[in-house]
């Protein structure tokens, strides 16, 4: 950025008591206590107040025609350099901070950068505000698409349940649909059920395990325990062994032999049984 170093001696310092008043009054105020200590006529300058922090305000001015001339060929002005007074009296914040160029002095590349600035925001905003329109139209007609199809859909089922009786009536399909639903209630006598028989696993397997030969070498791996059936899986050393489990399954009340299978494993015969409940079908 382009800023031109002014020396202290081309402009006007002024030490300021604090502003008693606010806005547009405060800055008149300010104007009024630089025109006091200044020898030019307020009119011919261009001041910029800077507040301290000890609450007084630094005024700064510069002959209008000058700050004219520089607006014309830089960005910024700011004090070379403190006067020795000012460095003494107060901690005076660095001169580059100071812009002297502000105002009806601001220079007319700055004024055309703001101005860029502020349409490329409001083509920004413009633009965004044209894609989630965009967006959201699309949204909305992929819903009501979505809404077409399934009262196509629907329409099509109530043709099909009601035929004839869907284009002889004014009420709406549904109410249709639940008039006939409670006639053809109306018209059926409720069917009589037989409770089924209680099942209880628990005393089947009871049974199971009480018929269970103990002199031999037979493991269970599972016992499957239903309303149909009893599947048994066990590992034995010997045939006799398997031998021993159907003739004591045989024994028990209720239940008949089904099938059975047996393969040889590296750890024995794996066998395979299953009993059947007599009343199953």
């Amino acid at each position: 950025m382009s800023t031109a170093r002014i020396d202290p001696n081309r402009l006007y310092f002024a030490l300021l008591d604090p502003p008693r008043t606010r806005g547009r009054d405060r800055r008149d105020e300010l104007l009024y206590g630089l025109e006091s200590v200044a020898p030019t006529p307020i009119e011919e300058l261009h001041a910029v107040f800077h507040p301290l922090p000890d609450r007084r305000v630094l005024g700064i001015a510069i002959q209008r025609d000058e700050g004219a001339a520089l607006a014309s060929t830089h960005l910024r002005a700011s004090p070379a350099h403190w006067p020795d007074w000012l460095e003494h009296e107060t901690q005076s914040p660095p001169p580059d901070r100071i812009n002297l160029l502000t105002g009806p002095l601001t220079p007319p590349r700055v004024i055309r950068a703001k101005r860029a600035l502020l349409h490329l925001t409001l083509i920004m905003f413009v633009l965004t505000a044209l894609i989630l329109s965009f967006g959201f139209e699309r949204r909305i007609r992929g819903a009501q698409a979505e809404d077409a199809r399934i009262q196509t859909l629907t329409d099509d089922q109530y043709r099909q349940a009601l035929g004839p009786l869907l284009g002889s009536s004014a009420q709406p399909p549904a109410a249709i649909l639940t008039a006939e639903l409670r006639k053809l209630q109306s018209t059926r006598s409720p069917e009589t059920t037989t409770p089924a028989q209680a099942f209880n696993a628990d005393l089947l397997l009871a049974r199971v395990l009480s018929a269970w030969p103990t002199k031999t070498t037979l493991r269970a791996e599972s016992i499957t325990v239903t309303q149909r059936a009893v599947e048994l899986i066990t590992t034995a050393q010997t045939t006799e062994d398997t031998t021993a489990l159907i003739n004591a399954c045989k024994t028990l009340d209720g239940l008949r032999i089904g099938t059975s299978s047996s393969t040889q494993a590296r750890d024995g015969i794996r066998f395979e049984l299953r009993l059947i409940a007599e009343d199953a079908p």
